[in-house]
């Protein structure tokens, strides 16, 4: 169609049991798209997570193959939320009947759950397109008086479980966080939507890993546990709904910082500090990778 901008440079992200999809896919979009797909373009020994992330500030548009095997991994959510960081054309392709997280619904998204053929014709009709909202955003309510002195409650008390911990005073902060566990409850059940009281859910489970493995991150280690696993979802889905909250962003950094997964949890850091350019522990946190660093290159 005459006026309208082709886009020429294609990301596909898609989770392992789809990849069949997507190297379809990429055989019919490479006809006339640049296309990007991790088993075409990585090699042995790539710094996975620095090569997506170039892949994805590249491309124009990110093609986000949808399906209950994407929805429940987590390098696909990285992908989906750092394109939405960065602003760049998001459009969602549903292969299954897997819910749409809150922020995608707002999409025009392409069915495919039908036909391919139907929903590729629809594809390459969308592509120079922006994804308009398919309805706008409903306006975020204020929570109630005593919903805001809760999470008030919450916040002020997780600063002090901050500090204690920062004194070494694993007691007086395991105390502080056990008074915490019912109110984080309670607000999860009044607001159940709500991006940050879901950020005060991470930074509570990712408080509870650091009091209960005190002496093994004191000793340099950090052990798996389900408890930064749930920190971890809880982050995600306050990006899910709010993609500009940068303690969320800054709250998966920290979470795969435990996990010693440094250029991904500097990529968070960063991204929470492009946002909020005063926020004091991502700054502080920045220098604890630096400190990693340095220390691997000691032990090496």
């Amino acid at each position: 169609m005459k006026g309208v901008k082709i886009m020429t440079k294609l990301f596909i992200s898609h989770s392992w049991e789809n990849k069949p999809v997507a190297r379809k896919l990429t055989e019919d979009l490479g006809r006339s798209h640049e296309v990007w797909i991790d088993h075409v373009e990585l090699h042995g020994g790539d710094p996975l997570l620095l090569e997506i992330q170039r892949a994805i500030e590249n491309c124009d548009s990110l093609i986000l193959l949808w399906s209950a095997p994407a929805k429940a991994s987590r390098n696909v959510r990285i992908e989906w939320e750092s394109a939405i960081m960065i602003e760049k054309t998001l459009i969602p392709c549903r292969l299954d009947d897997a819910e749409l997280e809150l922020f995608l619904k707002r999409l025009l998204w392409i069915d495919f759950r039908d036909s391919y053929d139907t929903g590729l014709s629809k594809l390459r009709d969308s592509l120079g397109q922006p994804a308009y909202p398919q309805h706008p955003p409903k306006e975020t309510t204020k929570p109630r008086d005593d919903v805001r002195a809760l999470i008030t409650r919450i916040s002020t008390g997780q600063g002090k479980v901050g500090y204690h911990l920062g004194q070494n005073q694993v007691t007086e902060a395991q105390a502080i966080q056990s008074a915490l566990d019912k109110e984080i409850e309670r607000a999860l059940a009044e607001e159940e939507e709500d991006p940050y009281i879901f950020a005060l859910a991470g930074y509570h489970y990712k408080n509870a890993y650091m009091i209960e493995n005190w002496d093994a991150i004191q000793a340099g280690e950090a052990p798996p546990s389900k408890l930064l696993e749930k920190a971890e979802g809880y982050f995600h889905r306050a990006l899910a709904i709010e993609p500009n909250d940068p303690s969320a962003w800054n709250g998966i950094g920290n979470v795969l910082l435990f996990r010693r997964d440094l250029d991904a949890a500097e990529f968070f850091i960063k991204k929470a500090i492009e946002m909020e350019p005063r926020y004091a522990a991502a700054k502080h946190d920045l220098l604890l990778i630096e400190r990693l660093r340095k220390q691997r290159e000691v032990e090496l």
